[in-house]
C-alpha cells in the first residue's frame, strides 16, 4: 500500500464538527453552573430563614416567660412596655426591653429600614408589636433582613396571644 492511498483513506473530523460538540458542551457546563448556583442561593435562603425562625421564637419565650410570671423583671419591665396597644420594642441579648421612639418606627418604615442597634443581631432586625383586641393580648413578633436573593428584604413573623386577662 501506497502512502498516498493511506492518506486518501484517513477519515477525520471536520472543525464544523468539532465547533457543534464545544456548543453543546459548553451549553451543558453553562446550564450546571446556573443550576447549581441556583440551589446554593435557596439554601442559604432557607438557613436564613431559619436563623430568623430560631430569633423570633427567642423574643417569644421572653414573652411567654413575662406573661406566665408577671411579677419576674422580665414581666415588669414588660408590663411598663406594652401598656398600650402599638407599641413597639424588642428583648436586647441581655433579656432587657428596648422601646421603640418615634424616630425609630419612622426609621423602620422606610424603603431602606434602619433598625436600632439593640434589636439587630447580624443580618436580622427584629422587634415586637403589641396589640390589645377584646380580651386578646396579641404579640407580633417580626424580624427583617436583607434578601440573598436580590429581592429586597425578607420577612418572617410570629404571632403569640394570650387571651387571660393580663396587667399589660
Amino acid at each position: 500500500m501506497s502512502l498516498r492511498s493511506t492518506i486518501n483513506n484517513t477519515f477525520g473530523d471536520t472543525i464544523i464538527e468539532v465547533m457543534v460538540v464545544l456548543a453543546i458542551l459548553g451549553s451543558g457546563i453553562a446550564i450546571s453552573y446556573s443550576s447549581v448556583s441556583r440551589s446554593l442561593s435557596l439554601s442559604q435562603d432557607a438557613k436564613e430563614r431559619m436563623e430568623a425562625t430560631q430569633l423570633l421564637q427567642t423574643q417569644i419565650e421572653y414573652v411567654r416567660e413575662a406573661v406566665l410570671n408577671p411579677n419576674s423583671r422580665i414581666g415588669t419591665a414588660m408590663a411598663t412596655s406594652t401598656h398600650q396597644s402599638g407599641n413597639v420594642f424588642c428583648f436586647t441579648n441581655s433579656a432587657s426591653i428596648y422601646n421603640f421612639n418615634s424616630t425609630d418606627i419612622s426609621n423602620m418604615n422606610k424603603s431602606e429600614p434602619i433598625y436600632p442597634k439593640s434589636c439587630t443581631q447580624s443580618l436580622f432586625s427584629y422587634y415586637i408589636v403589641y396589640t390589645e383586641n377584646n380580651s386578646a393580648h396579641i404579640f407580633d413578633a417580626e424580624s427583617r433582613w436583607p434578601s440573598i436573593l436580590g429581592q429586597g428584604q425578607n420577612k418572617s413573623s410570629i404571632v403569640y396571644e394570650v387571651y387571660a386577662p393580663a396587667q399589660y
